[in-house]
């Protein structure tokens, strides 16, 4: 496993290669020097479009389990540290996890 100083806290969105080459993105809900407790996974996969491109799409880390659980997934069982997701990443697994569009503008109603 490549060393990297912890660069996620508590709350975040990161992204976790695991050893089986599985790409995992989760909310950090607790970490220590030996695990990382997610919350929420989802599996990233790569899927082409009828045009060729190629985008990424979300699937259940696990199906046989509620979708709010926690996961605690030990360091040594990565192929390299959690890294914080990139912004687009992490707006769709906000997206996709709480129904929340990133950057979508609501207009309240005064008086």
């Amino acid at each position: 496993m490549i060393i990297q100083k912890k660069g996620y806290t508590t709350g975040d969105t990161v992204a976790l290669r695991l050893l089986t080459g599985e790409e995992v993105v989760g909310k950090v809900v607790a970490n220590d020097d030996t695990s990382i407790t997610i919350t929420k996974p989802v599996s990233v996969r790569t899927v082409m479009s009828p045009d060729g491109a190629v985008h990424i799409a979300f699937a259940p880390f696990m199906v046989s389990v509620a979708e709010n659980s926690d996961f605690r997934i030990a360091l040594d069982k990565l192929l390299v540290s959690p890294l914080l997701a990139r912004d687009e990443v992490r707006n769709r697994y906000i997206e996709a996890t709480t129904g929340i569009i990133a950057g979508q503008t609501v207009q309240v109603p005064q008086g």
